[in-house]
């Protein structure tokens, strides 16, 4: 059932990479679509940021169960939400900003409504890769989380500057205007989520490739947007902390799989 959602995820990413480019490279040919042009622009990633959660929670239904899942979609989405609202009013844990009117409708003028899912979504998948590294609980929690720091590292700088999804209050930071305490806030945030799913379903682990591929999808949006937007360090930064979580996966898998050796056949 998650296939065509994939399908989904793969196109709008692309439509959307390749509208900003064509933004960027031919803006007369964007001026043509007049007031319709921002809707475009918008109604793509709104479908992505459906997509993803979408495919996530079928497949987490599969592993879990129905009554598990609910309760994990409920809690990723509360804590996501929750950070979210406190670092919009106060600046903590993520540092001072806000969200733009690029994503409408928001929870009381401060949050997306589809930021919560996406909490939950990218901290499942997240939690999937460490699963397949390490059985233990501590473990799992500190490697999901900074997966999630890494995934950051290139999604900030392409919400930030190759869309206008939110803005730094105080644009002095040292990364595309990303104070330091936003990676702070983010590994914080995500190790909070990672600690009540383990408590909610010790093991919620995927075997098949469904985790490596959504978080190569999932990457493929600010990844591509950086790109386009010639936003180097982020592509060269963002690259490499996308690429680490899948290859600590991989490796891990690889490692699980290997085949023993032959015994060897002593002959008289």
């Amino acid at each position: 059932m998650a296939r065509p959602f994939m399908v989904v995820l793969w196109l709008t990413s692309l439509v959307s990479v390749l509208g900003t480019l064509v933004l960027i490279r031919a803006p007369a040919v964007t001026a043509m679509f007049g007031d319709a042009l921002s809707w475009l622009i918008r109604v793509p990633t709104l479908v992505y940021l459906l997509a993803l959660p979408a495919i996530v929670w079928l497949v987490l239904r599969e592993s879990v169960g129905l009554r598990r899942a609910v309760i994990m979609l409920g809690w990723g989405s509360a804590v996501g939400l929750a950070a979210e609202l406190l670092g919009t009013t106060t600046g903590w844990p993520f540092g001072a900003y806000k969200y733009t009117e690029f994503l409408e409708p928001q929870f009381f003028g401060h949050v997306p409504v589809f930021i919560p899912l996406s909490w939950f979504a990218m901290s499942v998948v997240a939690l999937w890769l460490a699963t397949t590294v390490t059985t233990r609980p501590v473990g799992r929690v500190v490697l999901a989380a900074t997966a999630m720091v890494c995934w950051d590292l290139v999604l900030d700088p392409a919400m930030v500057v190759g869309w206008p999804v939110w803005i730094w209050s105080d644009p002095a930071g040292v990364y595309y205007g990303m104070p330091l305490i936003n990676l702070i806030g983010w590994w914080v945030t995500s190790a909070g989520i990672m600690a009540g799913y383990l408590a909610i379903e010790r093991a919620p682990v995927v075997h098949h490739r469904w985790p490596r591929q959504l978080w190569l999808l999932s990457s493929v949006l600010p990844l591509g947007l950086a790109l386009v937007r010639g936003l180097w360090p982020a592509v060269v930064i963002g690259g490499a902390g996308v690429a680490a979580p899948f290859l600590w996966s991989w490796l891990a898998d690889r490692r699980a799989v290997r085949p023993l050796a032959e015994p060897e056949v002593v002959t008289s």
